[in-house]
């Protein structure tokens, strides 16, 4: 190694550099939205190798035993490993970190999305690798494990360009069959995969305790009374979505009145009079939840009424109904309600 990477090398941990980099290029990749094919190209085997590289770097900071000579090696060096096994345990303990990495998000506040994944990625790297970088810092220059590039690019050299064409040829598919392999396996984490999306819709009301649950709805609307009620939509479509929440009443016939949100309507009678009461709308990030609180009041002078929530995605229609609706609620206020 040239006497200026050698300098280098003793002060900056250049891998653990390249790490930063690379995982802040797929987080980047990531909030910018990039075409799959630059995201799996720049995150795929990043997202598959830089966890763990950053945990083995933490572990075994020094060099191999073969790379320092007249040291004790396997048995009395168990903190020394090659440059191959060091590449075995990045990818193992990747795939292990991942999962995890995933949980925790999942039952964050932030909830599970693209950026969050990519943050936590990247926050994962970076603390990782600056621990690494710290207790590499403190064995001497000629100890610290370093990325032996020399060595590497004559053994690739010599792998392509010397001996029998048939061995070149083969340990050319071998190498591109590793990195197909690296990328292919990453390309599942980094591009979102065709799930199944949809939207949490609810209406909830306030118990004695001031917790929000599906149920305690108020039998009736007095005359000049109202009724405090709260609608809840959780975004799991994977991608950020405006939705517009349409709430409506209606009279009853004195025989319609069966109470409940969502109950049938089989054999409920509709006067025909309906008014709309409010409308509402926001932008939910992905894995989020939006509520909204609002007062329901006796729009129409009838024993029972049906108060009908239609939520949409984007903007509502000036004439809503279940037909074009994406999610229809309902509740029942009056005689017969539950």
């Amino acid at each position: 190694m040239p006497g200026w990477q050698r300098a280098l090398s003793d002060r900056v941990a250049v891998d653990i550099v390249l790490a930063w980099a690379l995982a802040a290029t797929t987080y980047l990749a990531v909030v910018f939205d990039v075409p799959p094919a630059l995201r799996v190209l720049f995150g795929g085997a990043a997202l598959v190798v830089l966890p763990g590289y950053v945990l083995v770097a933490l572990l075994f900071p020094h060099r191999s035993a073969a790379a320092a000579p007249g040291r004790l090696a396997t048995i009395g060096g168990p903190d020394r490993v090659n440059t191959r096994t060091r590449l075995a345990l990045s990818f193992g303990l990747s795939l292990a970190v991942l999962p995890v990495l995933g949980i925790l998000i999942s039952v964050s506040p932030w909830g599970f999305s693209e950026q969050t994944v990519a943050g936590a990625f990247l926050a994962f790297v970076g603390i990782g690798g600056l621990l690494g970088a710290a207790v590499r810092r403190r064995l001497p220059p000629e100890d610290r494990f370093r990325i032996p590039i020399d060595r590497w690019t004559g053994e690739l050299r010599s792998a392509l360009w010397t001996g029998p064409p048939a061995q070149r040829a083969l340990n050319a598919v071998v190498l591109l069959s590793i990195g197909v392999a690296l990328v292919a396996a990453g390309g599942v984490i980094a591009v979102p995969q065709g799930g199944q999306s949809f939207t949490d819709f609810a209406v909830l009301s306030a118990n004695g305790d001031g917790e929000l649950v599906a149920g305690g709805y108020p039998d009736d609307l007095e005359t000049n009374g109202s009724a405090t009620l709260v609608t809840a939509v959780e975004n799991h479509e994977g991608e950020t979505t405006t939705y517009t929440i349409v709430v409506t009443m209606e009279r009853l016939q004195p025989d319609g009145a069966t109470g409940g949100a969502n109950a049938s309507a089989s054999n409920d009678t509709v006067s025909g009079e309906r008014v709309e009461l409010q409308r509402f709308s926001a932008t939910v990030e992905p894995g989020q939840r939006w509520t909204q609180r609002h007062e329901v009041q006796p729009e129409l002078d009838a024993d029972s009424r049906r108060v009908h929530y239609y939520l949409y995605r984007g903007e509502a229609p000036a004439a809503v109904g279940p037909d074009s609706a994406y999610r229809h609620l309902w509740l029942t206020f009056g005689d017969g309600a539950a």
